[in-house]
């Protein structure tokens, strides 16, 4: 818990980024930067189903963004209990519609975060 601003986010994020392969690295810190921007409550690195993504809390407005560490994916979004989210499959929450939005990694990306962000 705590603010995380980008310069404490990448800190408790090295490990993370060390993972990615140097070619993917810039596009994937990119994307965890800008929610980063928008100082979350608090950071959770994803397990099993959920491994290779970060939760980007921002307890004010009750929502929660998972992160992917992989291009070409999505960020999916869900209010209220993430914890319970995160115990969930992909798969689940593609096929049962269970998330609030799932933004695929396009050009856009950023214009539907910041849309969300200023709801």
């Amino acid at each position: 818990p705590g603010k995380y601003p980008w310069d404490i986010a990448k800190n408790h994020l090295n490990n993370y980024f060390n993972s990615i392969s140097e070619g993917k690295r810039n596009t994937i810190q990119n994307r965890h930067k800008f929610l980063s921007n928008y100082e979350p409550d608090f950071l959770a690195i994803g397990e099993e189903s959920f491994r290779g993504y970060v939760v980007y809390g921002y307890t004010e407005k009750d929502v929660y963004y998972f992160e992917s560490n992989e291009p070409n994916n999505a960020t999916y979004i869900f209010k209220g209990k993430w914890e319970d989210a995160s115990r969930l499959t992909k798969r689940d929450i593609i096929s049962g519609n269970l998330c609030y939005k799932r933004l695929i990694h396009t050009e856009n990306w950023e214009n539907k975060i910041s849309k969300i962000m200023n709801e």
